[in-house]
């Protein structure tokens, strides 16, 4: 498979959407176009809470609508990549949605710059900056997580409501079938899960192995 197509949308856009059935981890370095320390996989799927993870977000979303976010916001570096590939669909017509924080009016991202915000989780707690320049890396990382993360000063509240109606209007919306791969730059996109609405008479059993890649 030709994956330069797939590489200059990646690097373009801040993430791109394919179909690949059975798609391995040297693919994975090759559509990043970069070499990875190492990368975490595991298992994703709707439910309502997840006992074994007291952390997990379906704790507090259950199986419904998640918001924008940054996977694993709180670590001192946060994966570069996020695949996501759909294993199983059924009785699945979820969405997720990717926003690209290069795609949205830069005086709403120089708005958001400004302000200072308070992390709180159990591996990292500090005040930092929605975005960040890594002179380390030579770019911009974006951290976002409304479960651990809250306006510094209480007059910067309504930054919270300003990210919601940026990621409204400006993300990008991923259909979902067997065999679909998304890929995301973690550190330039937020991306979120939309409502399933076929869940009513039966259980949804969509499934995605989830590879975090690591610089």
């Amino acid at each position: 498979m030709n994956f330069k197509p797939i590489t200059n949308t990646l690097n373009n856009e801040g993430f791109v959407f394919f179909t690949k059935h059975d798609i391995a981890m040297d693919e994975f370095e090759k559509i990043a176009g970069v070499q990875f320390s190492h990368i975490a996989k595991d298992f994703i799927r709707p439910q309502k809470e997840n006992h074994n993870n007291p952390g997990a977000w379906s704790n507090i979303y259950s199986d419904g609508k998640f918001p924008p976010h940054t996977d694993f916001a709180y670590q001192s570096s946060p994966p570069k990549y996020i695949m996501l590939y759909c294993t199983d669909n059924k009785n699945s017509n979820r969405s997720t949605f990717v926003l690209d924080i290069h795609s949205i009016p830069l005086s709403a991202r120089n708005k958001l710059s400004q302000i200072l915000w308070k992390m709180s989780h159990p591996e990292r707690s500090k005040a930092l900056r929605l975005l960040k320049m890594s002179h380390k890396y030579g770019q911009s990382i974006l951290r976002y997580d409304p479960t651990c993360m809250k306006p510094y000063f209480k007059k910067d509240v309504w930054a919270i409501d300003f990210i919601n109606s940026i990621y409204n209007e400006f993300s990008k919306e991923i259909t979902w079938k067997e065999g679909g791969v998304l890929v995301i730059d973690n550190w330039r996109c937020l991306h979120g899960r939309g409502d399933n609405k076929l869940t009513q008479h039966c259980e949804e059993k969509r499934i995605f192995e989830r590879y975090c890649a690591y610089l």
